[in-house]
């Protein structure tokens, strides 16, 4: 793991801009990986970009597991190791209350339940 501190590091601008999302120095940090800055980090706007970046080969990318999982499963990316930082935010379902017991919405809100579950 030690040698990921010597790789084309791939993020997007998320860790600048989202409170609480990790970037590269703190996933080193999370698991005490030692590192010396200054890191070789690309950083893109998007994170499609980032993961373009990476199944194109031009280094390692820290993203989100629910953006790469299809893309693990067919072997088209890897994970290296089985290092996961758990982020204490998240995605909230929100809607008026008058949808409550809408049966699109309920459908909706199933099917992400079931998605989270997996």
């Amino acid at each position: 793991m030690e040698q990921l501190a010597t790789m084309s590091l791939l993020t997007d601008q998320h860790p600048r801009v989202i409170t609480d999302y990790p970037c590269w120095e703190e996933f080193f940090e999370y698991f005490s990986i030692p590192y010396v800055q200054p890191l070789s980090i690309t950083e893109y706007s998007q994170q499609w970009m980032v993961l373009q970046a990476a199944s194109e080969g031009e280094g390692v990318a820290l993203v989100k597991r629910s953006l790469v999982k299809q893309d693990i499963l067919k072997g088209s990316l890897v994970q290296i190791g089985k290092n996961e930082i758990k982020l204490e935010t998240g995605y909230h379902l929100v809607y008026p209350e008058q949808l409550r017991n809408d049966p699109i919405v309920t459908a909706f809100e199933n099917w992400i339940l079931h998605c989270v579950a997996e």
